[in-house]
C-alpha cells in the first residue's frame, strides 16, 4: 500500500504530469502566474499579463471551436469582438 490521499496523489503526480515533458511545462508556467503577483512587481504588469492571458485562452477557444470542430464563429466571440470595439471607442 502506498499509504493514505497524499500518497496517492504524489504517485498520480508523478506518474501522470511529470512522465510529459509539455505538461511540465504548463504547469512551470502556472507556478510563474502565481508567483508574479506576490512577488511585489507593479500592478500595471500583472494587468498586462492577465490581459495577455486572457486573450491567449480567447485564441485557443477560437482555435478549438473553428478548428477541430469546423463551426462557424459562435455568439460569444461575436460578443467579444463588439465588446473589445466598444471598449476601444
Amino acid at each position: 500500500m502506498r499509504g493514505g490521499y497524499l500518497g496517492r496523489l504524489y504517485w498520480w503526480f508523478r506518474s501522470d504530469i511529470l512522465a510529459q515533458p509539455w505538461r511540465m511545462i504548463i504547469l512551470g508556467v502556472f507556478v510563474v502566474l502565481l508567483v508574479i503577483p506576490l512577488s511585489g512587481v507593479s500592478l500595471y504588469v500583472v494587468r498586462v499579463l492577465s490581459l495577455a492571458l486572457i486573450f491567449a485562452l480567447y485564441a485557443v477557444s477560437w482555435d478549438v471551436l473553428a478548428g477541430f470542430t469546423g463551426q462557424a464563429l459562435g455568439s460569444c466571440h461575436g460578443r467579444f469582438l463588439y465588446g473589445g470595439y466598444g471598449g476601444g471607442i
